[in-house]
């Protein structure tokens, strides 16, 4: 019965600790965007984007205030300054996260998992 009851505990409270910032994704979203900054080293090598509309969606996803991010894992294809682009995109997860000297503004991140040009 003991084992039971610290069972029990043990999975409410693995529960409880669950990260529930994946709660506002959906992989579907899709999100117009502009690059602004093809790679850059004051962008830590990353394009820079712009996210032009769901702006509130886009701010409760990533957890920042922001609507320009470094684009991680954007396809090299879509690295042209000024291309629009219809993206899906997450938050990049700490463990994906690189070091970066910044020499300017250290823009937020977000992992793009999809992107097509705006027609």
């Amino acid at each position: 019965m003991k084992r039971t009851v610290i069972l029990v505990l043990f999975i409410l409270l693995m529960v409880a600790g669950c990260d529930d910032n994946d709660s506002v994704f959906n992989p579907d979203e899709e999100f117009k965007a502009t690059v602004v900054n093809a790679k850059d080293f004051t962008t830590c090598g990353l394009p820079l984007i712009n996210f032009t509309e769901k702006l509130d969606k886009i701010r409760e996803l990533t957890g920042s205030e922001a609507t320009t991010f470094n684009a991680f894992q954007l396809k090299e294809e879509f690295q042209i300054e000024e291309l629009k682009l219809i993206v899906k995109v997450r938050k990049t997860r700490d463990d994906e996260l690189l070091p970066c000297l910044t020499l300017g503004v250290g823009w937020p991140w977000v992992t793009v998992l999809d992107a097509r040009i705006e027609n």
